[in-house]
């Protein structure tokens, strides 16, 4: 729940009626995201390996369906308030080259990302060679989507998803080596490093460098960003392992947190754009009602397909 509420909270700030100048976060919470995905599936895999049996069509139906039903309720919503979608536009939206769920292009690279652990887990069986072949892959898909000047949402937290791998596969060795002092000094030199990114100074020390050097830049800023998502899951990650955080609240809202992500977007643009909100407090109270209200009711819905579908209790 922890990912959805950053992506969630980064997202109504930048809507905000009043002007608030905050640094975007919103790729911690998509790197967070993106770890606990890598680190769940490798445990899953580390206790049976029989797990991979079935895999893409339990990942894909828990995934997509939701997604569809999400699109039908923008689809809905938006209606009663004039907005029209053509058929291609609806057609496109269902495999992610025209957007109707906003932000959804998240469903879509997570999609890729367990075809990717898939293959490589089916044509495998060393873990170690696993985990090589698997960030190898990611680093050459992050290498491509900047070659090609995709927007650097789509791809500067996907590290995350290995680093969730082998912190699964390492994490009694982990463990033992940041026991003591030694947690607290990478803590301590993690949460700087998070400082020092997000609040931009390596940019702004690079600018005054490479100044004629847009390339260069970008690639710093990057960097930058991919640095700052490492240092924030190394702290998540040393954290949990001396601290068992338990939250009825969390574990409620941990349920809904797909929904939560799907539907934010509908909301926020709902009423920062059709229904304008001028106060701030108005506009973020009534988002985050909305969102919740409508998460639930959608969650119980995708639990009743999804079950259908995988005819046992998966989801």
């Amino acid at each position: 729940m922890g990912g959805t509420l950053l992506i969630f909270f980064h997202h109504v700030v930048q809507f905000l009626p009043s002007e608030i100048n905050i640094r975007g976060f919103g790729h911690l919470g998509v790197a967070l995201f993106f770890f606990l995905s890598g680190y769940g599936l490798q445990e899953k895999v580390r206790e049976n390996e029989a797990y991979l049996k079935g895999f893409l069509k339990k990942r894909i139906v828990k995934l997509y369906i939701p997604y569809l039903i999400a699109t039908f309720v923008y689809i809905v919503i938006r209606f009663l308030f004039g907005v029209r979608y053509t058929i291609k536009e609806v057609l496109m939206s269902l495999v992610g080259l025209y957007t109707i769920v906003n932000f959804s292009w998240y469903i879509f690279l997570q999609l890729a990302l367990y075809l990717v652990f898939w293959l490589i887990y089916k044509k495998c069986n060393d873990n170690q060679k696993r985990i090589i072949t698997l960030t190898v892959c990611i680093l050459f898909i992050i290498g491509a989507c900047a070659a090609l000047h995709l927007p650097s949402y789509c791809y500067v937290s996907l590290l995350a998803f290995p680093l969730g791998v082998i912190i699964s596969e390492y994490q009694q060795s982990i463990m033992k080596f940041t026991r003591g002092g030694m947690g607290i000094f990478l803590i301590v030199l993690f949460t700087i490093i998070c400082i020092l990114c997000f609040s931009g100074m390596a940019s702004s020390v690079s600018t005054c460098i490479f100044q004629s050097h847009n390339g260069l830049l970008k690639i710093v800023e990057r960097g930058e960003m991919i640095l700052c998502d490492i240092a924030f899951i190394g702290i998540i990650a040393i954290v949990c392992s001396r601290i068992e955080l338990k939250s009825k609240l969390f574990t409620q809202l941990g349920m809904i947190s797909y929904e939560v992500y799907l539907l934010q977007g509908l909301f926020i643009k709902l009423f920062s754009e059709v229904i304008p909100l001028t106060n701030s407090f108005v506009f973020i109270i009534s988002v985050i009602g909305c969102v919740i209200l409508t998460s639930i009711l959608l969650n119980k819905l995708n639990c009743a397909l999804v079950h259908q579908c995988l005819n046992y209790e998966a989801y």
